[in-house]
């Protein structure tokens, strides 16, 4: 019988293909995704040539945080000031979503673009431990510097004037 000498699904060595190649997946997923870009929670992306070249500063914030509401008003007038070098992006540390998110960021009067979910993973960051938490992304898209606590306009000021950033 031919059907004896096939492997069955539940072989050891079928189910280590799978495993290695669920594996691939998702690796290809993430690397797809921090190529492609990050969706916005309304829909639109922010795509890796938009970052290219800019100072990226992910910045974890949560309604319920006090430091957080500080250091808002000067993460949005950063990011109208340094338009050309810099790009603002804000993830809410309690995973909120549609239009409670929206409400929030209204709250917060958030004028940068939020994302709908953490890319924290695909820049190899820690977990965050406190708020708010910033990461900064050179402009060749790596992971150079983690900011705990609230920053203030000239602490970003000073971040942007050290940082391997194109000039315009």
């Amino acid at each position: 019988m031919i059907r004896k000498h096939l492997k069955t699904p539940d072989s050891p060595a079928i189910v280590f293909a799978g495993s290695v190649l669920a594996i691939a997946l998702l690796l290809a997923t993430a690397c797809d995704d921090r190529q492609g870009g990050f969706t916005v929670h309304d829909g639109s992306r922010i795509t890796a040539k938009q970052m290219a070249g800019k100072l990226v500063l992910i910045n974890y914030w949560a309604l319920w945080c006090a430091p957080c509401r500080w250091e808002i008003p000067d993460l949005n007038r950063f990011q109208e000031e340094n338009r050309d070098r810099v790009l603002v992006l804000g993830v809410n540390y309690d995973a909120v979503t549609g239009a409670a998110l929206k409400e929030q960021i209204a709250a917060m009067d958030i004028r940068f673009a939020v994302l709908d979910s953490d890319p924290g993973q695909y820049f190899g960051a820690e977990p965050v431990d406190i708020l708010p938490y910033t990461l900064v992304i050179d402009g060749a898209g790596d992971l150079v510097q983690i900011l705990r606590g609230p920053q203030s306009i000239d602490s970003l000021q000073k971040l942007l004037s050290t940082s391997a950033v194109a000039s315009p």
